[in-house]
């Protein structure tokens, strides 16, 4: 008898180290799931009960093999993610989804409900769907956000039947109920029926897109956009572009196809490389006025946008995409200061500028009072591409100012400490 219950002990050991989950973590904001491998992808989609967890991307998963998944119809998307992604910059390269018939929600996520997805790249992907398709979310709701994300590849709806077939987007096919993307772009390619937009296909109730971008080509049947396809019900669209081919058969603009009781501040469409000499939202500018930084009314270059020339085409570029050298030449002769990363922070940050000549500089950071609590640096340095370790263990949680002078500017940003 003691033997049997030994080799059960044995066997229930065996099953639950077998059971061991994701690459590591527990699944709470101090010790999230670990995403390491497309295994662990594919752990968090058939897992429901881990839905509303914390998760971190720790390496570049390729996802070339979901071609083959489930008899061609490739990945399962996780259907209703309302825990936090954070993919720390890493790509997921390749997946694949083919899923005609499926019910709304074809994407890596379906939906995010109340979740938030920030710093994860998803690169040529191929997804096809019925409703609300996109490479990251079909939807997004109920205050979920999705920052500092980006998409390459091809959206694809199965038919064109306009009260089945709707809603595609480059990144997201929906937004509701105060939901927002930020610092966010695609170069998704989109062919769509009705609601159809490079980056998102229908912004809805109260929901806002902030400093995002879309580049891809646009096709659709109605309400089709080279950034959205339709913006109503007090929902915003602030300091956004596209720049993407965009066609179809009814109601298309050069940004926006549709806008009703919804507001589209300082955000611009290229005339010239949209084929659309109107927008139902949004300015249309030339191609040589899409790449001078003078254009964009009220946008934060230096810390959000960049624009160089040897980047994106020239057209502006989010701080965070920024790759390869810069040489000096590419650099303004004045002035840049970025912000912070991270913000919040806790209890040290990066800060980051960019000094166009040799000069002297001073970067110093205050409290709310407007008083110096640190000096981090005062003299002359070589122009070029700065960074500066701030580190906030002696002072108390609340919001900081850094100032930087440098060529004859004085510039500022906003940082917060939470201990």
């Amino acid at each position: 008898m003691l033997t049997k219950n030994l080799l059960l002990i044995l066997i229930l050991l065996i099953a639950a180290t077998g059971l061991k989950a994701y690459s590591g973590g527990t699944g709470t904001e101090s010790d999230p799931y670990q995403i390491a491998t497309l295994n662990d992808l594919k752990q968090l989609s058939d897992t429901e009960a881990d839905w509303d967890k914390y998760f971190t991307q720790t390496n570049n998963i390729s996802a070339f093999e979901t071609n083959t998944w489930d008899g061609g119809k490739g990945f399962t998307p996780v259907v209703n993610f309302q825990g936090v992604y954070e993919g720390n910059g890493h790509l997921i390269s390749d997946l694949y989804i083919k899923r005609p018939d499926a019910i709304p929600g074809v994407a890596l996520f379906g939906t995010i409900t109340g979740g938030k997805v920030s710093n994860l790249i998803l690169d040529n992907v191929d997804i096809t769907g019925k409703a609300s398709v996109a490479s990251l979310a079909g939807s997004i709701r109920n205050g979920s956000i999705v920052k500092n994300c980006s998409a390459s590849g091809k959206i694809e709806t199965s038919g064109h039947t306009n009260y089945s077939n709707m809603l595609f987007g480059g990144l997201v096919a929906y937004l509701k109920d105060e939901a927002r993307i930020e610092n966010s772009s695609s170069s998704c390619d989109v062919y769509g029926c009705k609601f159809v937009g490079g980056l998102v296909g229908s912004i809805d109730v109260s929901s806002t897109v902030l400093n995002s971008y879309a580049t891809g080509k646009v096709n659709g049947d109605a309400k089709v956009g080279g950034l959205a396809g339709e913006c109503f019900y007090n929902s915003t669209i602030k300091n956004c572009y596209s720049i993407g081919e965009v066609s179809g058969d009814e109601t298309v603009g050069g940004l926006l196809g549709n806008l009703d009781g919804a507001a589209v501040e300082n955000s611009y469409w290229d005339t010239e490389t949209s084929t659309q000499a109107s927008s139902a939202g949004g300015e249309g500018k030339t191609t040589e006025e899409m790449k001078n930084p003078e254009t964009y009314v009220g946008w934060d270059f230096g810390g959000t946008w960049l624009m160089i020339s040897s980047q994106n085409y020239g057209y502006p570029i989010l701080y965070w995409q920024l790759t390869g050298a810069i040489s000096e030449e590419t650099i303004p002769s004045s002035a840049l200061l970025m912000q912070n990363y991270p913000n919040p922070f806790n209890p040290t940050t990066t800060i980051k500028f960019y000094n166009g000549t040799s000069a002297k500089v001073e970067l110093a950071v205050y409290n709310s009072q407007g008083e110096m609590v640190k000096k981090l640096l005062d003299g002359k340095i070589k122009s070029g591409y700065h960074s500066i370790k701030f580190d906030g263990s002696n002072l108390n949680s609340g919001i900081y100012y850094y100032r930087l002078m440098a060529n004859n500017r004085v510039l500022s940003k906003k940082m917060i400490l939470i201990k």
